[in-house]
């Protein structure tokens, strides 16, 4: 099992795991999200390549997640305290290859790459209703920092 940046030729196989993540929106906040052909373009994938922000996770050369991030930061913010984070975009581990430990190989990886880029916080979103996911990241140390309300107005 490997970590290396995404490569050109992962297009297609990163583009069908967003759709799985794309479908588990749409499952959970059919508001928010609607069924489309294609979520992410090559233009959108080439520009993670270059920024070598997009990393691929590979056993015996089969994709079996990626993950997506960026680096934000705050430094003498009004209101802020400086700080620096590791902020995930992405992450999908294949429907096929979930409770294997290959989630918890991604977050190892996010926090070397966190460490390595004197970050002091890793910062994702995740839907409330995807229980799965918020549980895997409170076992992981993450905290909920804050919440976002809404109503549906019929």
């Amino acid at each position: 099992m490997i970590f290396r940046n995404a490569e050109i030729s992962d297009f297609k196989r990163v583009q069908s795991l967003k759709m799985q993540v794309h479908q588990k929106h749409i499952n959970f906040e059919s508001t928010y999200f609607k069924k489309i052909d294609n979520f992410l373009t090559e233009n959108m994938f080439e520009e993670s390549i270059n920024d070598k922000t997009l990393f691929i996770l590979e056993d015996d050369k089969q994709i079996l997640g990626y993950f997506l991030i960026e680096i934000h930061e705050a430094k003498n913010h009004q209101i802020m305290a400086d700080h620096k984070a590791l902020f995930v975009v992405d992450l999908c581990v294949d429907e096929k290859y979930t409770n294997k430990g290959y989630g918890s190989k991604i977050f190892e990886k996010m926090e070397q790459i966190a460490k390595e880029k004197d970050c002091n916080i890793i910062e994702l979103n995740v839907w409330e209703k995807n229980i799965k996911a918020k549980n895997f990241y409170l076992k992981k140390g993450m905290r909920v920092k804050y919440s976002n309300m809404v109503k549906e107005i019929k």
